[in-house]
């Protein structure tokens, strides 16, 4: 199931094509010698921490918008 998600997420680097993500993307992993696995798991984590980042920052905003 997880291996689903990483790679329906890396997969809209296809759809929407960014020379720059990409070049980041292989960047990271020549300089920091770390296997493609491995700096898939952290964009995803890092992208699924900013999502849950604004969803908290919208729910708060809500709440204190209210008073």
């Amino acid at each position: 199931m997880s291996e689903n998600v990483i790679d329906y997420i890396f997969n809209f680097k296809n759809k929407i094509p960014s020379l720059k993500s990409s070049y980041i993307y292989f960047l990271i992993c020549f300089q920091y010698n770390r296997s493609p696995e491995k700096v898939k798991l952290f964009f995803v984590n890092f992208y699924l921490f900013f999502v849950n980042f604004c969803t908290l920052f919208v729910i708060i905003y809500i709440i204190v918008a209210d008073f």
